[in-house]
This record gives C-alpha cells, structure tokens and sequence, in this order.
C-alpha cells in the first residue's frame, strides 16, 4: 500500500508540472529572486514539488491521480523564501489546490518574516481564505525582510498545497538586484577562443549587460561583450578574471570567473611506430582470428564513426564514439564544438577498438 502511494505521489507531481503554462513577465514578483525551502511529512515532497512554486508558472487543468488517504498529518510544516539583499512587501498571492479532496488544506497557516533575530508574524493580514485551484491575494503591512516564512500547523501535505507561490513588491520600494552567474572557471591555450555563456535572473528582462577584463597581465578582446552569450582572446598567458556585470534599472549585480591561459605546447613529430607481426598456427583460432578481423573489427570501426546508435527499442540514441575525441580537440584549439554525447564512460570502447585494430595488423594473415 505504501508502495503503491509514493507512486501515486510521483505521477501527481509530475503531472502538475507537465500542466503548467508560463506565465506573462511580471516585474513585480520577488519569489523569481528567492531561494525556496521547505519541510514536509512526505520525503519526496522535500525534494521536488516544493521547489516548484517560485517558477513563474500556474497550474492549468491540474489532473488528479488516485492517492491514498491514509497518510498522516504532521504539525509544523513550512515553506520559506530567503533573497540574498532586503526586499520590501505588503502583499503575496497563493495558488493551491487540495488534488480534488485527496490532500486537504490546513485548518490554518502563518506567514512571518526575519526580523533579524526571529521569525515574527505579519501585521494586519486582510483574508487568509484558502480556496481551490485559483490565486489568492493577501495583504498585511509592510515588512522589510530577507526571508518569508508560511508554516502551517496539523496539515497533510501542505508544502504540495502550495503550487505557486507569488511575493509582490511593495510599490516604491527598492526591488532585488540581478542573480548572476558568469559559469565556471576554465583553461584555455594561447591564441586559442574562450566561449562565454552567462545566465542572470531579474524580476524583468535584463536591460544592460557587459563583459569585461577584471585582471590578468595581457588584453583581451571580446565578442559581443555586450550579450550572454560572448568569446574572448588572450594575448597573454597568465591568469585572468572576468567579470560580467547585468543591470535591471538603476540594480545591477555582477559574477566573476577565473581564466588560465597556457602557453601552446611544444609539438613533436609523429614518427612511425613499427609492429612486430606474429603468427598464429592452430585450426581453430586461425578461424576465429579471421572472422574478428574481417567481420567483427570492420564492424566496430563502422560503430564508433557513428553518431548515433539504434538500441534494443529501436530509439536512437547518440553515443558519442570517434566524435567525442574530434569535439575535444577542437575544444583545446579553442574552436566552437559540441557536447560530450553518451555516457561519461563511454569513450572507453573506442579505446579498445582501436587497439583492437593495432593487434590485428600484427597478426601474419599467411598469404591470405
């Protein structure tokens, strides 16, 4: 039974979040800039529904699964956004949704703020109706807070009630700077092309946007500094920052990333690698080693110069193979490349294939 219950409790959640549409931009909504954490009776509910409530969608046509009724309610559960700068608000709006009677509201919950030492109840809080399967706006006076907190007291599952939850900014006040992440660190050879690919998230679009050399002992020149989505030269080895900086109005924020240029290395010549042939002289395994050479390695050769590999279910999957080795050199020369394709092993077989290969050409075929 409960087995059958923490499958119910998937495909519920996995059904709400398929039957979410995206809402309009609204610049008004500080849970965009929220860090979302929670408490819930229900593991699974810990881990995923709840940090689906400050995505920016809302439910369409939610769908309800059969759930089991038999759980218990626990006293004291909570969800709670932190921001990362003091935001100022007067108002939330709450959508939830009780899966058709399956999980019922709370008799009651709270909504407090971090007073620097506590969480304190708001003041004055104009309706706390908790109706079904719509948004509902509540008001109380303002607080100037770096984290929200609703708690509700003997409920079943309220972190999975809430499916979106808005926190709007009062009006005139400051509202939160960009979050912005530059991406990692990285190494990079000398006159070789760094790709940048920075992400940032604003409470509307981001408005300016600029890379820039933080440090490092050379120049670097950028390509369309003035996107996301950039490159840069070094004429320089060394070390180097960067720093990406995004403004949404007068609020800007800024991440930085670390950039070690290497000097080329010294290339040597190739020489040829001479083998040395060896004979096979039984019946059986002269048979076996002319059907690995002619059938079986021709075969595999085929495989790894394949992008893309049919499996058992007749979907095709790619698998990387020789590509994979052609992408990264084309990464370390500082060109555009693809991904790794497949699974993080999955270059071990072209290794053996190829040494496969080198074997073969040391067996003496005897004139065949």
């Amino acid at each position: 039974m409960k087995k059958n219950c923490f499958f119910a409790l998937m495909l519920m959640g996995l059904m709400v979040i398929l039957s979410c549409q995206r809402l309009d931009d609204s610049e008004g909504n500080l849970a965009l800039m929220a860090e979302l954490s929670g408490y819930s009776n229900v593991t699974w509910v810990n881990r995923q529904l709840i940090y689906t409530m400050n995505n920016g969608l809302t439910p369409a046509n939610p769908i309800n699964p059969p759930l089991a009724r038999h759980l218990q309610g626990s006293r004291d559960q909570w969800v709670q956004y932190r921001w990362e700068h003091p935001v100022t608000t007067s108002q939330i709006a709450l959508y939830m949704w009780d899966y058709d009677n399956e999980v019922p509201f709370p008799e009651v919950y709270t909504i407090s703020y971090w007073d620097g030492d506590d969480f304190v109840p708001v003041k004055s809080v104009s309706r706390q109706e908790m109706r079904n399967n719509q948004f509902d706006t509540i008001t109380f006076d303002k607080v100037t807070t770096t984290m929200l907190r609703l708690e509700a007291d003997t409920a079943l599952m309220f972190a999975a009630n809430v499916l979106e939850w808005e926190v709007h900014q009062h009006p005139g006040s400051k509202g939160h700077p960009p979050i912005v992440n530059a991406g990692p660190d990285r190494h990079l050879m000398g006159n070789g092309k760094t790709y940048l690919s920075g992400e940032a998230k604003s409470m509307g679009p981001p408005r300016r946007m600029v890379w820039r050399k933080e440090s490092g002992p050379g120049r670097v020149s950028f390509e369309d500094a003035d996107s996301f989505e950039a490159t840069a030269t070094f004429s320089t080895p060394g070390d180097y920052v960067l720093k990406l900086t995004v403004a949404d109005g007068s609020l800007k924020s800024s991440s930085s990333l670390k950039v070690k240029v290497h000097e080329p290395p010294q290339y040597k010549k190739l020489e040829v690698f001479h083998t040395t042939p060896y004979r096979v002289d039984n019946p059986l395994w002269d048979d076996r080693l002319k059907a690995v050479i002619v059938n079986w390695i021709p075969h595999c050769i085929e495989q790894i110069n394949s992008p893309a590999q049919l499996i058992n279910t007749g979907e095709v999957r790619p698998t990387g193979g020789i590509d994979n080795f052609i992408e990264a050199a084309k990464a370390l020369r500082g060109e555009p490349h693809g991904r790794h394709q497949g699974l993080v092993f999955s270059n071990a077989w072209v290794y053996q294939i190829i040494e496969s290969m080198s074997l073969a050409l040391m067996v003496d075929p005897k004139g065949d």
